[in-house]
């Protein structure tokens, strides 16, 4: 059993010449899952690497009220 849950949380602006010479948005995205070593995991940061996100997994935690691992990763895409 497997749930990726993501969202876009806010925006980078890198600023010139009075307007906005690049942009970014960034984002987390959360696994949750009940396997404890689950591969989606690690493919999920492969293809963000494959694809150019910037990326970090931010958190691994275990929901003993619901038996989930939590995976979290925070991203950013120009």
């Amino acid at each position: 059993e497997r749930y990726f849950v993501w969202q876009e949380d806010g925006s980078n602006a890198l600023p010139a010449d009075n307007g906005h010479a690049e942009g970014a948005v960034t984002g987390t995205t959360d696994l949750f899952t009940k396997l404890e070593f689950d591969p989606w995991a690690d493919a999920l940061g492969e293809s963000l690497s494959e694809h150019g996100i910037a990326w970090a997994l931010s958190s691994v935690q275990y929901e003993e009220d619901t038996g989930f691992y939590h995976y979290e990763w925070v991203w950013e895409v120009a």
